[in-house]
């Protein structure tokens, strides 16, 4: 061991509460004169509601940290804890009817717990011969959990909301089990029960829940917790090989402990019949379609038309509830863990030896790289998560040159 350091650090840090629309002091907004309004005379209107209170938005930070290298520095890296408790944080709440005659203010009353290891090795290592490795890894997690939120109002437990006890960007789904023998969606509760998908009620896409009631995310029987749409961890690693002037190098990256959305409000209507995914979904809905619907053990699909149920989806509500609430089905969520290959590097250097033979260059280079190579590992096995269906994925790129340096005369 040739270098051992421990770090430990504490601070308290502040960012001044001057967000967009939050002030302490009431602001006007002008603007020029009407000729039916205001008799071409400028008039003022409020543009933000002064609040006296406001504070700073803080946070209390614990590093703990470790550097340490091997091997006449050969092999070092380094270790990092944290815990960073963030608190007075602005957001949304519930007031009074009285405050002004608003209903909800940004004030200081929210807490956000970010908490994490950060993890780096890195190598310059003689691996036989001539044959150099030199390598970067990097790995970090962050558990994320809402604490603390003064909004108290009703809200919907299904899709993205701020929940007590859950991560920021944590999402709400509903649980599509499967279709009557018409063709209508069944939704699950959490209690067992069963509920065919006829209009907003009952597709349950709307339901509320209200806090200042005693009601809790959990009290919704619709609705289950699914996770987090950010990744909960990263991942990062640079390789390189060097042996007699030939240079191979590439990248790993990773993220994990997240879901991707494949399914939008408008990827399977008849509006957007010119999308990329809407001709896949298609082809999925004819396939549920032909194996019978009263043959389905579970929810696949948006239904189609049939003599059973045109009336019904016709007639607008039971189309546009089925639709609005597939949007949220779990079913419509997958993992979106991957590994990717990002670049690719190829170079040979000419020896020094052929270069001092003529006079003109000092450095002749030859590389090939390659990018945008896309994924080595998914763990949906179905789709690249940063590229949803029907978003444009960048085509690999291909390049190919010469360096040359010139000798100074």
């Amino acid at each position: 061991m040739d270098q051992l350091k421990l770090r430990v650090s504490y601070g308290i840090a502040g960012v001044a509460a001057g967000k967009q629309g939050t002030s302490s002091v009431t602001t006007v907004a002008v603007y020029p004169g009407s000729l039916v309004y205001s008799g071409n005379e400028a008039f003022n209107t409020i543009a933000a509601r002064g609040n006296n209170t406001l504070t700073w938005e803080k946070s209390r930070t614990l590093n703990i940290g470790a550097d340490v290298a091997f091997f006449g520095h050969k092999l070092s890296g380094s270790i990092e804890f944290y815990n960073k408790f963030s608190y007075d944080v602005l957001a949304n709440t519930t007031v009074p009817v009285i405050s002004q005659g608003e209903t909800s203010m940004l004030l200081n009353n929210a807490e956000i717990l970010n908490r994490g290891i950060e993890f780096t090795i890195g190598s310059d290592l003689p691996v036989a011969g001539n044959l150099i490795w030199s390598g970067m890894l990097n790995y970090s997690y962050n558990h994320n959990e809402l604490k603390k939120f003064g909004y108290t109002g009703p809200y919907m437990p299904v899709g993205p909301a701020y929940v007590v006890g859950h991560p920021i960007g944590s999402v709400g789904v509903l649980k599509a089990v499967g279709y009557t023998p018409e063709g209508y969606v069944l939704l699950e509760g959490k209690d067992g029960t069963q509920e065919i998908i006829m209009d907003y009620n009952s597709s349950h896409s709307m339901d509320y829940v209200i806090p200042r009631e005693g009601e809790s995310f959990n009290d919704s029987n619709w609705a289950y917790y699914l996770g987090t749409l950010t990744p909960t961890s990263s991942l990062s690693f640079s390789n390189q090989f060097s042996w007699k002037g030939l240079t191979l190098s590439f990248m790993i990256t990773g993220q994990f402990g997240y879901y991707v959305n494949t399914t939008s409000s408008d990827s399977f209507s008849p509006a957007s019949r010119n999308s990329a995914a809407y001709s896949k979904r298609l082809d999925k809905a004819l396939e549920v379609y032909d194996e019978g619907y009263a043959n389905q053990t579970s929810y696949s699909e948006l239904p189609l038309y049939t003599d059973s149920n045109v009336d019904a989806f016709r007639s607008g509500e039971t189309y546009l509830a089925t639709i609005g609430a597939a949007m949220y089905f779990k079913s419509g969520f997958v993992k979106g863990d991957h590994i990717r290959l990002n670049e690719v590097f190829l170079g040979y250097d000419l020896p020094e030896n052929l270069l001092a033979k003529q006079g003109v260059f000092s450095r002749v280079n030859i590389y090939a790289q390659a990018s945008n190579l896309g994924l080595i590992w998914s763990a949906n096995g179905k789709m690249d998560p940063d590229y949803p269906l029907g978003s444009l994925k960048p085509m690999p790129v291909f390049t190919f040159g010469l360096r040359l340096g010139f000798k100074s005369w």
